[in-house]
């Protein structure tokens, strides 16, 4: 059964008309769409973050971001704990 992230790429490709990465006999790699819409993802994450710190900053209010990433598997069980108690332990500090 293809995972949830292998649906999501196929269905793009299938959108886009062009596969973004070429399967091979020991996994994939990326095809010169996959790479250019790779740059175009990392590019666009870059300049919503930049308007995100500009905005604040005309608030004067000062933000930190922590950035979680993780498996699909922790999300449900270990994830929310995690950051329940993260969040006590920043709110009493």
């Amino acid at each position: 059964m293809p995972s949830a992230v292998s649906r999501q790429i196929t269905r793009l490709e299938g959108e886009l008309g062009t596969p973004l990465f070429v399967r091979q006999s020991r996994g994939m790699v990326p095809s010169k769409a996959g790479d250019m819409l790779a740059a175009y993802a990392r590019r666009s994450q870059l300049d919503a973050e930049q308007i995100s710190l500009e905005i604040v900053a005309l608030r004067g209010e000062a933000e930190r971001t922590l950035r979680v990433a993780c498996t699909e598997g922790f999300v449900a069980g270990f994830l929310p704990h995690a950051m329940a108690g993260f969040r006590r332990d920043v709110a009493s500090a």
